[in-house]
Formats: structure tokens, sequence, C-alpha cells
């Protein structure tokens, strides 16, 4: 009987976890552009961006090869995304960025409309969110683009609900102001 994850990635996967240096480099090569985009998304510095996705792939390496449980197609994909986000979020908070604290009030703004990202091409859309402030970046991306709730984000973040959900529509304002500009080119 065949075993259930008898795939070219299971193969991989046990290939990297005896140390392998050609399956590493076979995943490196194969994630590497998910793990560089996500990076770039929370990281506006390309070299600072650079050593996170380096970061983030020495900690997915050891983890292939100690902790690790494989659960079939996709799941090293999703454990190196969740790596990299992670490791995104411990660059920022290294570099001490700050929120602002906003009160209630601001919670009752109406959502802002963002109808102008179906029409531009992801590489404008990374750019335009790559010019918010880093707090409005930050949450954004992991509401938005991550599927966070608000409780995570500020528990990850170490930061009230209501400052997280300001944050938010902050991004979307700014991102709203930005896109407008590129809206006038389409």
């Amino acid at each position: 009987m065949q075993h259930p994850y008898a795939t070219e990635e299971y193969t991989i996967y046990q290939e990297s976890k005896q140390g392998k240096p050609a399956a590493q480099q076979w995943l490196y090569a194969e994630y590497y552009p998910m793990a560089a985009a996500v990076c770039l998304r929370y990281i506006a510095s390309v070299p600072d961006a650079e050593e996170v996705v380096a970061d983030s792939f020495i900690r997915f390496f050891k983890a292939l090869s100690t902790s690790f449980q494989y659960q079939g197609a996709g799941s090293m994909k999703a454990y190196l995304k969740k790596i990299t986000v992670n490791q995104s979020l411990m660059f920022l908070r290294k570099q001490r960025f700050s929120f602002e604290e906003m009160g209630e009030q601001h919670e009752q703004l109406a959502d802002v409309n963002l109808d102008a990202l179906g029409q531009l091409s992801a590489k404008d859309i990374l750019k335009a969110v790559q010019q918010l402030p880093t707090g409005y970046r930050t949450v954004f991306n992991m509401y938005v683009m991550e599927g966070y709730s608000h409780a995570e984000i500020g528990e990850a973040l170490l930061v009230s609900v209501a400052t997280s959900k300001t944050q938010l529509m902050k991004a979307k304002l700014q991102l709203q102001k930005i896109l407008s500009v590129y809206e006038r080119y389409l």
C-alpha cells in the first residue's frame, strides 16, 4: 500500500528533514517568491525584507527537521508563510514603531471604499500599501491579507482592539488617497 503522502512534495520534505541540500535548495527556490512578497507587504525596505526572508527560511528548515509535522500538499508552504509573518512582526517590534491611540468615536466612521483595487495590478497595490506608515501597513496586512481578527492583531502587536480598528480605518483612508492618484491614470 502506498503512503498517503506519496508525492514529490512529501519526498522533498523527507529529504529536507534529513538535511539534504538539494531538497532545501528546491524548497528555497519554490517558496522564496511567496516569502518575499509576504515580507514586502509588512516591511518597506527591500534589504530589511530580504534579511527577514533569510531568517524565516533558517527557522523553517530547522522546524522541518525538528517540530514540523507534514499534513499534506501545501502544508509546508502554509507553515513557511506563518513563520514569515511572525518574523516580519518580530522585526517590526524591534523597530519600535508606534500606533496612534484613538478613542471609540473613530469606530463609527463609515467603511472606506477601496473599489479601485480591482482595477489595479498586484504590483501597483503592493506599491500603494508600502507607502502606508508602518503601523497602518502592519494592521492592514494582518486584517485584510492574512485574515486576522482585531483581537488577534491586538494580541500579536500588544495593542487594544480599538487601536487595531483605528489603524485599519486610517490605513484604508490613506490607501484610498494613494489609490485615487493611481485611478486618475487608469
